[in-house]
């Protein structure tokens, strides 16, 4: 980000949406330990084969050519924290985005990937669940959510332990309330014996 970029989203403050998730991934960082697809927020809601194509595309020898551009990429996931770093100081609104589906990063569990990477880059926890929601509402003009307030619609993800000192316990997912309504979260897991998820050759009604 050059300085009369940067300069311009101070003045202007603009809105910045972060998606550091996308740089990970193509820097295949987030590979390098893979126990993250045995949590529920991927295991329980992903079509085996999706997973099993994914250990088998982090785990292939990388050709000369892939070596360097993982490299390459791994030099802009370091540039784009930075970026995030040096904005977060000056004030800029940050919110929290991926840009998902990439590779090892998923529709959901991506996003508390992004707040992990979030508080890499300096934000403090709750700085970064506020990127989540709070500054979301405000990226796209929302005045009916993003905030625990009287009147606002009542979408609650409940956690144990405390994700204000560990941003990682916002994985730790106890309770969802979409509209009011508690969601059986077990009724929304992935049967694969009922639903064969999508794949080259299944029909979709």
């Amino acid at each position: 980000l050059d300085q009369r970029s940067f300069d311009l989203i101070v003045e202007r403050k603009t809105k910045v949406l972060t998606t550091l998730a996308v740089r990970e991934s193509f820097s295949r960082r987030r590979f390098e330990d893979l126990s993250f697809l045995e949590h529920p927020l991927i295991a329980w809601n992903t079509p085996p084969t999706f997973l099993d194509a994914l250990r088998e595309h982090a785990t292939r020898e990388l050709t000369e050519d892939e070596i360097q551009d993982t490299k390459t990429a791994g030099g802009r996931l370091d540039n784009a924290t930075e970026n995030v770093r040096r904005l977060h100081r000056a004030g800029v609104t940050l919110v929290a985005g991926t840009d998902a589906p990439y590779p090892g990063v998923s529709q959901g569990e991506g996003l508390h990937r992004e707040l992990e990477l979030l508080v890499e880059a300096g934000l403090t926890p709750i700085e970064a669940i506020t990127a989540a929601t709070k500054n979301a509402a405000l990226l796209i003009g929302a005045e009916d959510w993003g905030t625990l307030t009287p009147g606002k619609v009542a979408d609650l993800i409940v956690v144990e332990g405390r994700p204000d000192r560990d941003i990682r316990r916002t994985r730790d997912i106890d309770l969802v309330m979409q509209g009011g309504r508690i969601l059986d979260r077990d009724a929304l897991r992935f049967d694969p014996s009922s639903d064969p998820g999508f794949a080259i050759g299944v029909a979709v009604d």
